[in-house]
C-alpha cells in the first residue's frame, strides 16, 4: 500500500536555557500552531520526572521512547506527540531532561491514516522527529509526513492483560470514562491494540497517554503507565477516573455486548489486522444500536464453523432479506464468503436425501434478491453436479426447479449452460446404452424443461426419444 503524506504543523516542549527564559515550556513552533493550541500542548506534555522509568524488556521502537501522547486540541486540529529523555537536566533538580515532540494536523486526516495515530507515530520515527533537537530553530517548518497504512500491529501485546480488564478499558472508551491502567508491559503496543477495539468514527475523541506519570492536569481517556509503588492510586482516588491494576481481581459490570465479545475475540487470538480493518469501517453510525448490528454479523461470521447446517443456511439466508447500511454491507459480504466456504465444504459429504433437506432453503436464498441469487448460485451447482454421475434425473429435477428461480430462465449463464450439457450427456449415455430409465419420469421432465425453454431442440430430441422408446414394445 503507497504511502499518503499529511502536513503537519510542529513543536517542541522542553527544558533548555534560550534569550527568553529557562523551564519547561514550548520552544520551538511552527507559525500555524496557534496560542491556544499551544497551551494544551504545554499541559498535555510530562515535564521534569514526568515519564515512567522500567527496564527494557524487548519493547516495540515505539515503546523505546518512553512516552506517547494523542489527544484534540481545542481548535478541533489533532496531536501526536513523542517524549524521551534528553540528557541531564541542566538545572540544579538533578535527573534526566524530558523533551517532547508534537505534530499538529486537521481531524480529515486521522481517517486517512486509518484513523490511526500509531501510523503518525511511527512515520515520526522514521522521520526521526523522536530524536531530541535541543538546539531547534525557531520557528519550526511545517513538515510533510509519510504516513504508510497498513503496518503490523503488535498482535499480542494485550495476551498478558486478563480478558476483564480489556473489557473494563473498552466499555470505558466507549462511554467516554478515563481508565488509568497500571500495568509494566509495552504501553505503546498496547495502547495501539486498545484502540483498534473503538470504532473508527469515534477514535478522535479518545485521547491516549502510555509511559507517562498520572497526573489530572494530563489526564487521558486511556493512561497507561506502570507505579511499582502504586501512588497512582492514592493520586486518581476521588477523581472521575477509573483506577486498574491487573494485579488484583475485581468483578467489574460489564454488558453483555456483541462488540465486546468481538473485539475481545480478536484480542484473545492476536488477529488484530482484521479487527484494525473491521472497526475502522465503523465510520458513519458509531451508536450502540449501530455497532451492536455489525459485530453481531462479525460473530456469526467467526462462529460459523461451529454450526449445524440449518443454523449456518439461516445465517446465509438474514443476508439477503433486509436493507442493510453501508457498513453492516462490509461485514455482511465477509459472512456471505465464510457461509458459502464451509457450506461447500459440507456439501461435499452429503448424498442427495441430505440435500433434499437444504435444497428449499438454497431456492429461498435464490429467490430473495440478486444478491442472494449470485450467492446460492454457486452451492446450486455444486448440489447438481454431485448429484449428476448416480442419479441424473434427481439432477435434472433440481435444475429445473432453480431455472424457475432464475430471469429468463437462466439464458445466457455459461456455468448453467455447461452443467446442463452434462446432465443431457449423461442422460443420453443412459437411453443408448439400455439402461433402464423411467421413461415416463423422464418425459415429464422434458415437458417441464421446454415449458422454461420451448426453443430448445435438444430436450425436444430427448422427449421425443423417450417417446419412442416408450411406444418401440408395441411396435414388435
Amino acid at each position: 500500500m503507497n504511502p499518503i503524506v499529511i502536513r503537519c504543523d510542529q513543536a517542541i516542549f522542553t527544558s533548555i536555557r534560550t534569550p527568553m527564559g529557562e523551564g519547561y515550556r514550548i520552544v520551538a513552533a511552527s507559525k500555524g500552531v496557534r496560542p491556544e493550541e499551544k497551551q494544551a500542548i504545554t499541559q498535555k506534555s510530562p515535564s521534569h520526572e514526568g515519564l515512567c522509568q522500567r527496564e527494557d524488556k524487548g519493547l516495540s521502537a515505539e515503546s523505546a521512547l518512553n512516552g506517547f501522547s494523542f489527544y484534540e486540541l481545542p481548535t478541533g486540529r489533532l496531536c501526536v506527540a513523542l517524549s524521551s529523555l534528553a540528557g541531564a537536566e541542566h538545572t540544579g533538580r538533578g535527573g534526566q531532561r524530558v523533551y517532547t515532540h508534537a505534530i499538529v494536523f486537521d481531524a480529515q486526516e486521522l481517517s486517512n491514516a486509518e484513523n490511526n495515530p500509531f501510523h503518525l507515530c511511527r512515520a515520526m520515527i522514521r522521520t526521526e522527529l523522536s530524536t531530541p533537537q535541543l538546539k531547534p530553530s525557531n520557528p519550526l517548518e511545517e513538515i510533510e509526513l509519510s504516513v504508510e497504512l497498513g503496518s503490523a500491529k503488535q498482535a499480542n501485546a494485550l495476551s498478558t492483560l486478563a480478558s476483564p480488564f480489556r473489557k473494563k478499558i473498552l466499555q470505558d472508551s466507549l462511554e467516554g470514562r478515563n481508565t488509568i491502567l497500571n500495568f509494566d508491559g509495552d504501553w505503546i503496543a498496547m495502547a495501539e491494540v486498545l484502540l483498534l477495539g473503538i470504532p473508527g468514527a469515534l477514535r478522535k475523541r479518545v485521547s491516549i497517554g502510555a509511559g507517562m506519570r498520572f497526573s489530572m492536569g494530563r489526564c487521558h481517556c486511556i493512561n497507561l503507565l506502570f507505579d511499582p509503588k502504586d501512588n497512582t492510586r492514592t493520586k486518581s482516588a476521588g477523581q472521575q477516573v477509573d483506577y486498574i491494576d491487573p494485579n488484583h481481581a475485581e468483578d467489574f459490570d460489564l454488558p453483555n455486548s456483541q462488540w465486546h465479545a468481538m473485539v475481545d475475540g480478536h484480542w484473545q487470538e492476536g488477529t488484530t489486522t482484521q479487527l484494525a480493518d473491521r472497526t475502522n469501517c465503523i465510520v458513519d453510525d458509531a451508536s450502540l444500536e449501530a455497532r451492536e448490528r455489525v459485530a453481531r454479523i462479525y460473530n456469526q461470521t467467526d462462529s460459523i464453523e461451529s454450526l449445524d447446517t440449518d443454523g449456518m443456511l439461516q445465517a446465509f439466508s438474514n443476508c439477503f432479506v433486509q436493507e442493510r447500511s453501508s457498513q453492516e454491507k462490509g461485514a455482511i459480504e465477509e459472512l456471505v464468503v465464510a457461509a458459502k466456504g464451509e457450506l461447500a465444504t459440507r456439501l461435499t459429504k452429503m448424498q442427495l436425501p441430505e440435500l433434499r433437506v437444504i435444497w428449499p432453503q438454497l431456492l429461498q436464498i435464490s429467490r430473495a434478491s440478486s444478491d442472494g441469487l449470485r450467492a446460492a448460485t454457486p452451492l446450486v451447482i455444486q448440489a447438481i453436479q454431485q448429484t449428476m454421475t448416480a442419479e441424473p434425473l434427481d439432477a435434472l429435477t433440481l435444475m429445473i426447479e432453480f431455472l424457475r428461480c432464475v430471469p429468463d430462465g437462466g439464458r445466457g449463464d455459461s456455468k448453467l449452460h455447461q452443467v446442463t450439457q452434462g446432465i443431457q450427456a449423461r442422460i443420453d449415455a443412459m437411453l443408448c446404452s439400455g439402461v433402464e430409465i423411467d421413461l415416463p419420469r423422464l418425459t415429464g421432465l422434458c415437458m417441464q424443461w421446454l415449458s422454461i425453454h420451448p426453443d430448445d431442440e435438444c430436450f425436444k430430441a430427448m422427449a421425443k426419444k423417450c417417446n419412442d422408446l416408450a411406444t418401440e414394445p408395441a411396435s414388435l
